[in-house]
């Protein structure tokens, strides 16, 4: 018996320690890379945006607001720091975090759509998480989340042992090692996508004939709440923007109306800018969207001028 016990000690020490060696290999790789968003995680960590204009959002942020154009008309230094598929809670996390590695910025704009004040349950894209695992801050965030597992949180690379994460693995190894360093084609955080309409908006019309209702969080929409308050202390300059919708799209959703009652509700408790682009020419052709809630390449650059050209002469004023 105590040879068979012996011989259980070796052999997990030894299960343990390369699983030691796969976690330093594999999340210090990712922490190298410039693959999808890993860069922008890996910049905030770093240190290395301390931009003095951010861009927050979700994907209506990710992929509408292009920094080169507002830096271009405004003459500053942005970061579009769109988390895609989050709402505020993950957007705010997001921004703390920044803020640990970063200086404070001088302007924010918030951008906001119908799933900005949702309370999601699962870690929508979790993967991007993966290197982060054991910092404090991230842990705490998505640990409120439905994604990762106890193995995940608390086994060393048990979590890159799933079959869906091999390009992950490789990618972390191959980053680690030096054989080869992955880039993205975003700029400052900001992806373009080139597309055309798609068949998404028909589908949801098919499947919510009489229309439908978009989850509002009483606590989601506290801390927005919250975090426009502490801007306004902290003198930071807090712009909420209401990006274009697809025109048709926005009769359809029943309790439209009581969200962008909230955000004005908000802007004008704090005397903060507030935006509404839901009426602008933009959102009568379909040419500039690729669904009903996400413009396209041709669209995000049009608005990115429209809304750095009425931010300057809001500013001049």
């Amino acid at each position: 018996m105590k040879l068979f016990l012996q011989r259980i000690i070796i052999f997990l020490s030894v299960f343990l320690g390369l699983l030691l060696i796969l976690e330093v290999f594999i999340t210090q790789g990712l922490k190298k890379t410039g693959y999808n968003e890993y860069k922008d995680w890996n910049l905030i960590f770093q240190s290395k945006i301390n931009s003095n204009v951010l861009i927050q959002g979700d994907s209506r942020a990710w992929v509408q607001i292009s920094p080169k154009i507002i830096d271009s008309v405004l003459h500053v230094q942005s970061y579009n720091l769109g988390i895609d598929g989050h709402n505020f809670k993950m957007q705010q996390a997001r921004y703390q975090i920044y803020r640990k590695y970063n200086s404070k910025p001088k302007m924010i704009i918030q951008i906001l759509g119908l799933n900005t004040l949702r309370q999601r349950k699962d870690l929508y894209n979790s993967q991007q998480f993966l290197p982060f695992i054991w910092d404090k801050d991230i842990r705490n965030c998505i640990m409120e989340y439905e994604g990762f597992n106890f193995g995940d949180y608390y086994i060393p690379a048990f979590r890159y042992l799933k079959s869906n994460l091999t390009e992950q693995v490789e990618i972390g190894f191959y980053e680690f090692l030096n054989l080869k360093h992955y880039e993205n084609t975003r700029y400052k955080g900001f992806r373009s996508r080139t597309l055309a309409w798609d068949s998404t908006f028909a589908e949801f019309k098919k499947a919510n004939p009489k229309g439908v209702k978009f989850e509002v969080s009483q606590s989601v929409t506290n801390l927005l709440d919250k975090f426009v308050a502490q801007c306004v202390e902290n003198k930071i300059d807090i712009v909420l923007v209401y990006a274009p919708e697809y025109i048709e799209s926005q009769s359809i959703i029943l309790n439209r109306s009581q969200i962008i009652q909230t955000f004005a509700s908000i802007s004008k408790k704090y005397n903060v800018l507030y935006m509404d682009y839901s009426s602008d020419s933009i959102c009568f052709y379909k040419k500039y969207f690729y669904n009903s809630q996400h413009l396209n390449s041709l669209g995000a650059d049009l608005f990115s001028k429209k809304l750095a050209t009425d931010l300057k002469n809001k500013m001049n004023k």
